[in-house]
């Protein structure tokens, strides 16, 4: 299993702009707009970090013009935060009982399982959202 480490929030928005611009680019302008950020390409560009502020009125933003966008991206922030969590305690886990862990972890693979098997019927009606539905599972998953 793979550590999580904690990222910075300005870049987290970067990317989920980023990735929403390959499937919906008029919603990652208005949101990129509404924050005055520019969404960055290949390079990564220094930015100030500014905190959940940024978050909020992006999502804002992105709610006005595709409101299942936004309920995607808020879900996968709350899933990477979980996701740093999880690892704490799957960690702490393995110390006091090894059996224990390992079943927590077993679960875990099966609910990535389960996952593919989402993004597999999604490809079938909407190529475009798997893709994106799946960069966005390979990063907070």
């Amino acid at each position: 299993m793979s550590t999580s480490e904690k990222r910075d929030p300005q870049d987290d928005v970067a990317s989920i702009l980023a990735a929403l611009r390959e499937n919906n680019p008029e919603d990652a302008d208005a949101a990129a707009s509404a924050m005055k950020i520019k969404i960055r390409s290949a390079e990564p560009e220094p930015q100030t970090q500014q905190g959940g502020d940024d978050l909020t009125a992006i999502l804002e933003a992105l709610r006005s013009n595709n409101p299942d966008d936004a309920n995607a991206a808020e879900s996968a922030m709350t899933k990477r935060e979980a996701q740093d969590d999880l690892n704490s305690i799957l960690a702490a886990l393995s110390e006091n009982n090894p059996d224990d862990a390992d079943a927590a972890r077993a679960n875990i693979q099966k609910r990535q399982d389960d996952v593919n098997s989402i993004l597999a019927a999604l490809r079938a009606n909407n190529p475009d959202d798997a893709d994106a539905a799946a960069t966005l599972s390979k990063r907070w998953l």
